[in-house]
């Protein structure tokens, strides 16, 4: 029997008009994560922390699937 401390599936909404995905690394966030936070991948590059009309040139509300991962120390 495992200890491991089971992490509840987040599942995303992908249909969501809030969702948007970075031109340069496809990561797909909300439109306030980008806000808040800038790209997690690409930030140093595109600058979109607080930046709304760098986030609407840098980002798109256009994208086809999504993947997640949830559990990555056992992948």
């Amino acid at each position: 029997m495992s200890h491991e401390k089971e992490v509840p599936e987040i599942i995303p909404m992908p249909k969501s008009r809030n969702n948007r995905a970075c031109l340069l690394c496809s990561i797909i966030q909300t439109s306030g994560d980008f806000r808040a936070n800038g790209c997690p991948n690409c930030e140093n590059v595109l600058h979109l922390e607080g930046n709304p009309e760098r986030i609407l040139s840098c980002t798109s509300q256009y994208f086809d699937g999504m993947i997640a991962m949830i559990s990555p120390e056992k992948s």
